[in-house]
């Protein structure tokens, strides 16, 4: 009872500290996604009923649901299915019909699930047959880069990633990548040596000295093998974004050990030219990580052209008392973060930063953890109050519409603009530092509605990497309109 105590007043104190001041999210600034107890376990953020606002797609231990965005970020809970048995989640076009489609995968059932989109959000549901049960996570991208839908997915107990290749016409051929993958948690694919393929990310885990990062070499759609050693850190959530603006692609790994302690780890892509080379750095340690690591995910919050970062953990005091937080990494520019707490009760397995609000800065999106003594786990969003410097613009006016479906995307975005008179009109790409790095169209336009596609390339129509971008709308010289995309991969 002792120990417990001390436990509680060190915890207690380490929340007063860092909850004083939360900038640039309130932990009273939230919406519940679902205002009774949802019990959510894996979701995605996305305008799945393109109606310009960003709706959410869920699982719980048994149904699928659709959360339908009012435009004014309440939601309406639609059920598709009730039959998915603990599964992950992911959403994307995979019939190639311009309306968003669904994939889940199951904990008890040797398939996968996608449900077919009619273009009204009403879904048939079609299955994939696979070799496992008990699947994990789920990643969907053309991997093979022949213009369709592929699908990644990894067991928790029988140690397999699988890669479903999809024929074009939605049959799909299990591939196994990897056979020794314990307990995987993450898994995606992004193009990390540079060579304008996809190679695939997932970490094992085990309670040995035998920890492991792995990365999936594509090599003309053979993979090849390679590890970045852990020793006793379990990988918890894997996140991968240009950290440090240099044009390549960087790790993020949330990290814990069997006593408790977790940390943030970067590991800086140091390029491809002559060895496959990545330097770690240490961003939170366990002085501020005290256990229980969950989710990360991370963007440039307070719009100082730096890269910040926002885990989740639960904390275990006793039996029955759980605390759960997330945690607001604010990045000083040299990689030294400063901790802000958002939540003290509802730490998300999953978080996804998107600007939920239409209002140009970078939201989160936490779907919800439901330990079995716990009776309150919402999934929410928490609302960033930072005004961004390129979105310092009205966000949209009135003589001009602008929007982008899908969004979150991959590999490519319809943006759609309207315009009330003839006009020169310039459409282009910003990074997050607001540079430049394409020009859609540079071109006089009549009056009416028009859309272009990026294919997520820069000017000189190569791939880029992963993460939010800015596509703004120049109407006869003046910027009119200015909105966010997110690029996964």
């Amino acid at each position: 009872m002792k120990r417990f105590l001390i436990i509680l007043i060190i915890l207690v104190s380490h929340i007063f500290i860092y909850c004083q001041n939360p900038f640039p999210f309130s932990y009273l600034n939230y919406v519940n996604i679902d205002n009774d107890y949802d019990g959510l376990k894996s979701g995605i953020p996305i305008d799945i009923d393109h109606d310009d606002d960003v709706d959410i797609i869920a699982v719980n231990s048994l149904n699928l649901f659709w959360y339908e965005n009012d435009q004014n970020i309440s939601f309406i809970k639609h059920t598709i299915s009730s039959n998915i048995f603990w599964g992950s989640v992911f959403a994307v076009d995979m019939d190639s019909d311009n309306d968003i489609d669904i994939v889940t995968s199951s904990s008890s059932e040797f398939e996968i699930a996608w449900y077919e989109n009619d273009g009204n959000q009403n879904f048939t549901q079609n299955t994939i047959p696979s070799s496992s049960m008990i699947l994990n996570c789920i990643f969907t991208i053309d991997i093979d880069d022949d213009n369709d839908i592929d699908i990644l997915t990894s067991t928790y107990s029988a140690s397999m990633l699988y890669l479903y290749i999809n024929d074009g016409d939605s049959n799909f051929t299990e591939t196994i990548i990897d056979s020794t993958l314990i307990n995987a948690g993450s898994v995606f694919a992004i193009d990390l040596d540079e060579d304008n393929d996809l190679d695939i990310i997932s970490a094992t885990s085990s309670y040995s000295n035998s920890n492991y990062l792995k990365w999936y070499e594509n090599i003309n759609d053979e993979f090849l093998e390679h590890e970045l050693p852990l020793g006793n850190w379990q990988p918890r959530s894997v996140y991968c974004i240009d950290f440090d603006y240099d044009s390549d692609v960087d790790i993020l790994l949330a990290l814990g050990d069997a006593w408790n302690s977790d940390k943030v780890i970067l590991y800086e892509n140091q390029g491809f030219q002559n060895s496959y080379n990545f330097e770690e750095h240490v961003l939170v340690n366990e002085e501020y990580c005290i256990s229980g690591l969950l989710g990360i995910t991370a963007a440039d919050y307070d719009n100082d052209d730096d890269i910040d970062i926002i885990i989740s953990e639960v904390y275990d005091l006793a039996p029955q008392s759980e605390y759960r937080t997330i945690w607001l990494c604010v990045n000083d520019g040299f990689g030294n973060m400063t901790l802000n707490c958002i939540s003290l009760c509802n730490a998300g397995l999953q978080l996804w930063s998107i600007d939920v609000d239409n209002d140009t800065d970078t939201d989160l999106v936490s779907i919800g953890y439901m330990p079995s003594n716990m009776n309150d786990s919402r999934s929410r969003i928490y609302k960033n109050s930072y005004i961004t410097g390129i979105g310092s613009y009205e966000l949209q006016s009135i003589s001009y519409k602008l929007s982008n479906h899908p969004n979150p995307f991959n590999p490519s975005t319809t943006i759609e603009f309207s315009i009330q008179n003839n006009s020169k009109v310039e459409l282009s790409i910003h990074n997050v530092k607001g540079q430049k790095i394409k020009t859609l169209t540079q071109n006089e336009f009549t009056k009416g509605s028009y859309s272009i596609i990026w294919n997520s390339d820069n000017e000189n129509n190569k791939p880029v990497s992963s993460g939010i971008y800015y596509y703004k709308l120049n109407i006869n010289g003046k910027t009119e309109a200015v909105k966010k995309c997110l690029l996964l991969k």
